[in-house]
């Protein structure tokens, strides 16, 4: 993008509202974050997805130390205070990402002890 203000004026104009104004009309706030981890075990062979979601609702934004994106806004179920709160851990042990991460672990741990993939390595 060339270094104009009016270029950088025009970019601002094309962007999207804040999440909480886009569901400023509805009743229901509900949300969830959805992460989808994909690995291909080799040539050939079916991909694998897993997959992370925290479910939570579109609040008012907090401002935190931690975070970005639309952590001041979103809210996990079960807590009082949005991602942008949280500390790095507490928002690690929940979130969408680490929890789609955690299942591709577990998944390369179990497969990787057991010799591979079809006895051929994991990545054979």
């Amino acid at each position: 993008m060339p270094n104009h203000p009016l270029t950088h004026q025009v970019h601002l104009l094309s962007l999207p509202p804040p999440l909480p104004q886009m569901v400023e009309a509805y009743e229901d706030r509900s949300a969830r974050a959805i992460c989808n981890v994909g690995f291909s075990p080799g040539p050939g062979r079916q991909p694998l997805i897993f997959t992370g979601i925290t479910y939570g609702e579109i609040v008012e934004p907090e401002e935190g130390d931690d975070g970005f994106g639309w952590d001041t806004c979103f809210r996990p179920s079960g807590f009082t205070t949005t991602f942008s709160k949280m500390t790095v851990n507490e928002k690690n042990a929940i979130s969408h990402r680490s929890l789609a991460l955690r299942q591709f672990q577990q998944y390369i741990a179990e497969h990787w002890m057991e010799g591979g993939l079809e006895g051929g390595g994991i990545f054979s």
